[in-house]
């Protein structure tokens, strides 16, 4: 390829939980800084916002506590609930958005937009919504986040890693969310599927375990580096830098003026760093929750403006789980930001 065809180039690695999507990530991004390239990597949901937290807190919480919020009384247990979970899924990405459009290099995802497929799947699962339904509420969550696709340039290159059928085991002990779910997981790869077809060429499936066992790291990495060779042209000269984003470089962008405390930056990073998800969700609660109780104003482009008013419009219920979650401080500062 002569050359980058778009503003920002992504790669994005996609599956169920357990499919080895972190170590994938790590390893590939390793392996493109060796060739030369500068990577900037982001793991979704970002925990550490107010929105983030606010989803995190979310999937924790059972469904009978969710219809004591105002607004959701009759909407928990119907396909509306499946929606109001996307758009908050979606808001967290424009929550993130300004700060990956102006990374250095190539974005490093480790989920995104096309992760629509588990919250999808979850609701089928509960029965909120029917399998017959799953194409058309796909390409609802394509709509709600079509500004991150096209700025991103997401379908381009999406690396969708799979495991062939084997006995599945909740890894992530106490506070493992409702997403982490064999059936979940189960339903998931026919929902990926149809992003799949919408992706066409800029979609791989990648199988990572097989009858229960791995392959090795070294076969999953060729063949990954192999389709983002094939997408995407790699500068290629010196070594890369590699960079993690942090809450601080995204906090910035869209809530300024706030310091947050650097002992639990620390933390958050040594966790991302270890792959350690408990500590990593510990210590992104304590962070948004220190910039919702901080927060005195948003800062929103015209776009990014324009497609959270369009979210939070259609889905109003999403401010009852915004106050219940990140406070009403939040959401007040939420509003004026998007209807300023």
């Amino acid at each position: 390829m002569e050359g980058r065809n778009y503003r920002v180039g992504s790669v994005a690695i996609e599956g169920g939980d357990q499919v080895g999507k972190g170590d994938a990530l790590l390893n590939l991004s390793r392996a493109l800084v060796e060739e030369g390239e500068s990577i900037t990597m982001l793991a979704l949901p970002f925990y550490a916002l107010p929105i983030g937290m606010s989803i995190r807190k979310m999937l924790c919480t059972n469904q009978d506590e969710l219809k004591k919020l105002e607004g959701l009384e009759n909407v928990v247990g119907t396909p509306r609930q499946t929606e109001i979970a996307m758009a908050m899924f979606a808001l967290n990405r424009l929550e993130v958005l300004k700060t990956l459009e102006k990374a250095e290099g190539l974005v490093m995802l480790d989920r995104s937009a096309f992760s629509h497929a588990l919250t999808i799947s979850y609701n089928i699962f509960l029965g909120n919504i029917s399998k017959e339904n799953m194409e058309e509420f796909a390409y609802k969550g394509i709509d709600m986040d079509q500004l991150f696709i096209d700025k991103l340039n997401l379908s381009n290159c999406v690396l969708n890693l799979r495991t062939e059928k084997s006995k599945w085991n909740a890894s992530r002990g106490n506070g493992e969310d409702m997403y982490e779910r064999e059936e979940v997981q189960d339903i998931c790869d026919s929902v990926y599927d149809i992003f799949k077809e919408y992706s066409k060429e800029g979609w791989k499936n990648v199988v990572t375990r097989k009858d229960g066992k791995w392959r090795s790291r070294e076969d999953i990495l060729q063949e990954n580096l192999e389709f983002v060779h094939s997408r995407i042209s790699i500068k290629r000269g010196n070594r890369g830098n590699l960079r993690v984003l942090s809450a601080k470089d995204i906090s910035n962008d869209i809530y300024p003026s706030i310091r947050l405390s650097s002992k639990e930056e620390e933390l958050w990073m040594e966790a991302v760093l270890a792959n350690d998800k408990q500590k990593m969700y510990k210590a992104s609660v304590n962070i948004a929750e220190e910039i919702a109780k901080k927060i005195k104003r948003i800062q929103l482009s015209s776009e990014i403006k324009e497609q959270f008013k369009k979210i939070l419009d259609g889905y109003p219920e999403v401010y009852s789980l915004l106050e219940a979650f990140a406070g009403s401080r939040y959401v007040l500062v939420l509003r004026e930001a998007v209807n300023e």
